[in-house]
């Protein structure tokens, strides 16, 4: 079952990448980072479309540092990961973006309709601004 975000219950999201090599302030936006790799994040449609699947399918955050997995957990959090960890205010994702829970703290930011996935990985792109380093 789809659980949309509210955000009076989750103010901020979570999510480790590396940051951008030119700006230290913006996350990195390849794939591995502010983005989805296909077919593991997201699955396309043999006419290049995400979203509308029954299962929310997206780019993962979680709303607890606890609850990431060690090998993506920043070594000052007790991890295995030297990448930064980055947080998202809840209430800059609008749409065509939406966060569904998927399990526990466990979170995806998926498409809110079915789009073409360009559109998606821009529509991911351009919340870069709205994050920043955690600080704890």
């Amino acid at each position: 079952m789809l659980r949309v975000m509210s955000s009076a219950v989750v103010t901020v999201f979570l999510r480790t990448m590396a940051a951008n090599s030119h700006d230290p302030s913006s996350p990195d936006l390849s794939q591995e980072n502010l983005g989805v790799r296909v077919p593991t994040d997201v699955t396309v449609t043999p006419i290049g479309t995400v979203g509308g699947t029954r299962k929310p399918e997206g780019m993962s955050v979680f709303d607890e540092a606890d609850a990431i997995p060690i090998h993506h957990r920043p070594r000052v959090l007790g991890g295995l990961s030297d990448r930064p960890l980055w947080e998202l205010p809840a209430d800059t994702v609008q749409p065509p973006l939406q966060f569904a829970n998927t399990r526990g703290a466990h979170w995806v930011i998926a498409p809110a309709q079915v789009m073409a996935l360009p559109d998606y990985v821009a529509a991911l792109e351009a919340t870069a601004p709205a994050w920043s380093v955690w600080h704890a």
